[in-house]
């Protein structure tokens, strides 16, 4: 089984009960929390945080809501998708 193989696994069963309009801030703090691997450093790490992202990018709240500021997270996805988004 591979990192990412892994972190796919723990982050499906971490979020299999939290309900759909579960708030986002939430959903990055139930995966910050419940880091899997020992430290936050090499290969794995990268993994985890690039899962993370596929996962979450679809619950980002919509652009203009009120909540300010935005996560760092959330900037990250912005700039990965504007990046996919020029590179096509």
């Amino acid at each position: 089984m591979t990192w990412r193989d892994t972190a796919k696994g723990i982050i499906a069963e971490l979020t299999a009960d939290l309900p759909k309009d579960a708030p986002f801030c939430d959903r990055v703090k139930l995966l910050r929390d419940n880091y899997p691997f020992a430290r936050r450093s090499g290969f794995a790490y990268r993994v985890w945080c690039e899962e993370q992202r596929k996962y979450l990018v679809q619950f980002l709240p919509p652009k203009g809501s009120k909540r300010y500021p935005r996560l760092p997270l959330e900037i990250a996805i912005d700039d990965a998708m504007n990046r996919e988004g020029a590179a096509t």
